[in-house]
């Protein structure tokens, strides 16, 4: 294949993956224009989001198995039909229950376009020059979610809730022309003798990482009843909460029973568990969703802290501007990741990506209340460029040696690891979040309080009550969030260790050459 075209069909595949990240970050900050315009509270409006990523991990754990059965460009070419037709309903919607199934709908499309794109992507280049790929791949998972509240807030000014929906339409029907047009015909379905359509396995890990995904979400969902004007945010039900347990444990029963039947009755599972065995699988995947911790926890504080906390506080659209360097920065990361994967190896880019990354985080960590603009913008860099080191080398480590049918398998592991990890960090650092700013507000409140004269109360209706509870709240806030990216980086510097798992230069090397002589899915070495 020309070096030119084989380019040319991994940017289709990114500009397919690039709307399905954006539209959870864009969204995000429509919840609120929505919920006021179908007239409905904020718990119900959640399930946009929600139901989005449900059915998300619902199609990228079977992605790469349907697509091995179907044809990977044909459920491709599928999931961005359904994607752009669904989006276009969705701004159609007369009520919030059609506007929740369509998205829904949405998002089954979506879950093919995160496996199946990736697994595009990579089988147009030989292994020695994977890194180049997943540059391209990479761009539309790092970028997304930082010019998401830029583009959207752009948009809910001047055109209005649906417009975030309708701008997938364009972008969706351009993805379908030239994936119709350049993307390479379909392979005869490869099957192993006796082996028939997985039901068990499908039923057994959908419903598992499901429920799972949908306890972690139950933690931060807001109790009916708890917003109030001493309480203008609500309260979240927490880890405390009774049904979170019992989804979580539902969940975690289902996926031990799907790895039994994967590993001892399964002749073609819809995940290959056995993937696992392999070294640079397994170390990859460590390092992968400590990343992906580590990044949902930057991309989660750091607006949290710019729209909610900091005095005075962004909206949506000045926030995604102030993340700007944070997206240039990886866009450099991804760079020096594809120019010096061949040279140096995953285990060093690694190391320095993630040193580069504690450094960020620490640094981000002594935020101040009126924090912002230049001040962080050099530790947003850091921990850009960093990420940037840590994701590209070890998703083209894992998927280096995979080919075929065993690579869209590959690409579905490892999508449905980072969607369950990150739901799971992104539940416990919010916990956390609160968990330490309410602690510091309560220290804070007591001081305030033991500080007034003899027989003198704080009355609440005083203007300057009110302007010293302000800022009382912004530093309990920032000291909040200053702590949880302590404990951030403390998970980045775990990277550090993890990445000594990984393989130098000479043996990247030695399993290209060995690459090159083999091909087919038997070179998942199982």
């Amino acid at each position: 294949m020309s070096n030119s075209r084989k380019y040319i069909i991994a940017l289709i595949a990114a500009l397919g993956l690039f709307p399905v990240v954006l539209d959870t970050t864009i969204v995000s900050i429509g919840l609120v224009p929505i919920a006021n315009a179908m007239q409905s509270d904020l718990n119900t409006v959640q399930w946009i989001l929600t139901g989005y990523l449900l059915a998300l991990a619902i199609s990228v754990a079977a992605g790469g198995y349907l697509g091995n059965m179907f044809g990977v460009k044909r459920l491709f070419l599928l999931g961005i039909g359904l994607f752009t037709f669904f989006s276009l309903l969705i701004g159609f919607a007369p009520n919030m229950e059609l506007l929740i199934a369509f998205r829904v709908l949405q998002g089954l499309g979506g879950g093919f376009l995160l496996t199946l794109g990736q697994s595009i992507a990579f089988e147009q280049f030989p292994a020695e020059e994977r890194a180049r790929a997943s540059a391209v791949v990479a761009l539309p998972i790092l970028l997304a979610p930082i010019f998401g509240p830029i583009l959207g807030g752009a948009l809910l000014d001047s055109l209005g809730w649906p417009s975030i929906f309708f701008i997938n339409v364009p972008v969706g029907v351009l993805v379908v022309l030239l994936g119709l047009l350049l993307l390479p015909g379909d392979n005869a379905p490869v099957r192993k003798q006796g082996a028939r359509f997985d039901w068990p396995g499908l039923l057994l890990v959908g419903a598992g990482v499901t429920a799972i995904i949908y306890g972690v979400k139950l933690v931060t969902e807001t109790q009916p009843g708890s917003i109030g004007p001493l309480n203008p945010l609500g309260s979240v039900y927490g880890w405390g909460y009774g049904p979170v347990w019992l989804w979580l444990g539902g969940g975690a029963l289902l996926l031990a029973a799907f790895a039994l039947y994967t590993l001892f009755l399964s002749t073609d599972p819809v995940l290959d568990l056995r993937l696992y065995r392999t070294r640079d699988f397994l170390s990859s995947t460590l390092v992968f969703v400590a990343s992906t911790v580590v990044t949902f926890g930057l991309l989660l504080l750091i607006p949290v802290f710019l729209q909610r906390v900091r005095i005075p506080q962004l909206s949506a659209f000045d926030s995604g501007v102030t993340l700007v360097p944070l997206g240039a920065a990886a866009l450099l990361g991804v760079v020096v990741c594809a120019r010096l994967y061949d040279t140096v190896g995953p285990r060093v880019l690694v190391i320095v990506g993630s040193a580069l990354t504690v450094l960020g985080l620490w640094q981000l960590g002594n935020l101040t209340p009126t924090s912002g603009g230049s001040e962080i913008w050099p530790w947003l860099v850091a921990a850009g460029v960093g990420l940037a080191m840590t994701t590209v080398p070890v998703q083209t480590l894992a998927l280096q040696r995979l080919s075929g049918p065993t690579l869209s398998k590959g690409t579905s592991l490892f999508m449905t690891a980072r969607l369950v990890f990150a739901s799971v960090g992104s539940a416990v650092l919010t916990t956390l979040f609160i968990q330490q700013a309410t602690t510091h507000g309560d220290t804070l409140k007591a001081a305030a309080l033991s500080s007034l004269p003899a027989g003198v109360t704080p009355d609440p209706r005083n203007p300057l009550v009110q302007e010293a509870i302000k800022r009382m709240a912004a530093q309990a806030g920032t000291m909040g969030v200053n702590d949880v990216l302590g404990y951030v980086a403390v998970g980045a510097a775990l990277m550090i260790l993890l990445a000594f798992l990984l393989p130098a230069r000479e043996r990247v090397q030695v399993g290209q050459r060995n690459v090159i002589a083999r091909s087919g899915p038997e070179i998942a070495g199982l």
